[in-house]
């Protein structure tokens, strides 16, 4: 081989298939601490977890109630003593002192021989008088419910110096009130079944007499028949 001669030329090598290019990889991969959840994340879940604040009660304005009507004094058959007008000053200054409920009481004058006729002729809702009972030496206090027209429970002359006797009272006039709703409607529907018996009784009795009418009434033929002999 002379020195001049030119290189053999390279021979080119196939074509190999190095497979798809590899994929990055991802920066959640790479990062593996925690993650705090920033303020905005947590921000529903505090006000899902934290309860919701209550409404507000009803306030109740004890002036829109009207006071409830009080008269009282000395009952009939009490004479007037000294200690019997000093149980009656006494009374006079706890109705006034009362809150629950209010009261607007009035004296009643003397003179008076029936809580019924006056509770009539005025506008009071209770009337307590002092008075005495054939049973009792000591005086006692007879309230009478005007607007359910009977009397209430009898009390010892030392319940006027009680601030919660008034209450008391009311409580057992709204008692009394409510038995005697219950006595009315039980009474409306015992009338309402009777009245459905004795209509649907009459309304029975009314349908016969009238078939019984018709039947009477109708217009009979006769027919006759005529044969040769």
């Amino acid at each position: 081989m002379s020195m001049g001669a030119a290189p053999p030329e390279a021979t080119p090598l196939p074509d190999v298939d190095e497979g798809p290019a590899p994929r990055p990889e991802s920066s959640s991969a790479l990062d593996l601490s925690p993650r705090r959840a920033g303020p905005s994340e947590t921000a529903p879940a505090d006000e899902a977890a934290s309860p919701s604040p209550a409404p507000p009660a009803p306030k109740v304005d004890a002036a829109s109630t009207p006071p409830l009507r009080v008269d009282y004094g000395l009952g009939p058959s009490a004479p007037g003593t000294a200690d019997e007008q000093a149980w009656v000053d006494t009374l006079g200054q706890t109705l006034a002192a009362t809150q629950q409920p209010a009261v607007d009481a009035r004296l009643m004058p003397a003179g008076v021989s029936q809580a019924r006729r006056w509770c009539r002729e005025g506008d009071a809702q209770l009337v307590i008088w002092l008075d005495y009972l054939p049973d009792r030496e000591a005086p006692v206090w007879t309230p009478y419910d005007c607007e359910l027209e009977q009397a209430l429970g009898v009390r010892a002359a030392e319940a006027a110096r009680s601030p919660d006797w008034i209450g008391a009272l009311w409580s057992e006039h709204l008692a009394l009130a409510a038995q005697d709703g219950k006595k009315r409607r039980k009474g409306l529907a015992k009338g309402a079944k009777t009245a459905l018996i004795v209509g649907g009784a009459t309304i029975g009795v009314a349908g016969a007499v009238a078939l019984i009418l018709v039947n009477v009434l109708r217009p009979t033929s006769t027919v006759l028949k005529v044969r040769p002999e």
